[in-house]
């Protein structure tokens, strides 16, 4: 579960993904279902994806993040190595269409510092079952 603030400032997010590109995210509110797409340039450090991004979210509610990367991510990645310059994306229709989920999970909001879900408790159950295993 990724943690975020109420705020209208940067805020990073980083996780790994399934593949190394990512350039949108969709946030759904948990209480309302709404749906909010974002764009970012998310840059690969070692095995993470991460981007700063301004997000607006209410405080003490869950949304679903999805990441998806699409056929910009590949257009960008292709032109850029074969030494090219990306002016624009008009020449690649439709890339929502053909996107790949690269990453899920979920995203609590609020201003608490140092957050835990579970407040540092855990408990560990015992139990008297004995049983064979041959």
């Amino acid at each position: 579960m990724i943690i975020l603030k109420p705020t209208n400032a940067l805020q990073t997010i980083q996780f790994i993904g399934r593949y190394d590109l990512c350039d949108t995210l969709v946030l759904r509110d948990e209480q309302d279902n709404t749906e909010v797409t974002l764009y970012a340039d998310f840059e690969l450090n070692k095995y993470y994806l991460s981007a700063d991004i301004i997000f607006d979210l209410r405080e003490d509610r869950f949304y679903n993040l999805t990441a998806y990367k699409s056929l910009k991510s590949d257009y960008k990645v292709r032109v850029e190595s074969e030494g090219g310059i990306v002016e624009g994306f008009s020449c690649v229709d439709n890339y929502d269409i053909d996107r790949v989920i690269v990453y899920r999970d979920k995203i609590f909001c609020t201003s608490q510092d140092n957050y835990s879900i579970n407040n540092g408790g855990y408990t560990q159950k015992s139990s008297n079952n004995n049983y064979i295993t041959y």
